[in-house]
């Protein structure tokens, strides 16, 4: 699990490199910072409260991800005030969440929150009903532009935030 957490973190670091020298190319003048990075579909051993005894419990968030509250230990002191910030992803056509995590969900969730929209249809009915230039054509109506390589790519799901471009690797 560690090994494999350690490759999708190293992935996500080069996926985000390779888009700033994208950006470069296109506005090199463009500044792009990390403002938040958090991983999800994780295990960890943690320190949660069960029937009133805190308990050392390996915590396995698969479609989940940390939403930790106020003054929680183990977050950063910027995010200690506030709860640890939680990205809630849309579809490509709907908008997405940005919260933050609450001390009433360490108790209810072991400090957990969805990572996502989540999904009406697996993924192989999502790709036969829905084909890629209908998408296409249904977002660039609403001023939604799709970049991707391949149209498989665009029948699967992919902060409130109004999309205004999706790239796709």
């Amino acid at each position: 699990m560690r090994s494999g957490i350690n490759c999708a973190l190293a992935n996500r670091q080069i996926l985000t490199e390779l888009v700033r020298r994208t950006f470069a190319k296109i506005f090199p003048k463009a500044n792009l910072q990390m403002l938040y990075d958090v991983s999800h579909n994780t295990a960890k051993f943690e320190e949660h409260n069960v029937d009133g005894k805190m308990r050392k419990l390996l915590i396995h968030r698969k479609g989940a991800t940390r939403a930790f509250g106020i003054n929680t230990p183990d977050l950063s002191d910027e995010y200690k005030p506030f709860g640890q910030p939680v990205l809630i992803g849309g579809s490509m056509g709907t908008v997405s969440y940005i919260l933050c995590g609450t001390n009433e969900s360490m108790g209810i969730a072991f400090g957990s929150a969805c990572h996502g929209a989540g999904r009406s249809l697996s993924r192989t009915a999502a790709a036969k009903q829905f084909k890629g230039g209908e998408i296409i054509r249904t977002l660039a109506g609403r001023n939604i532009i799709i970049k991707s390589d391949s149209m498989r790519g665009l029948a699967k799901k992919v902060a409130k935030l109004k999309p205004l471009i999706c790239i796709k690797g």
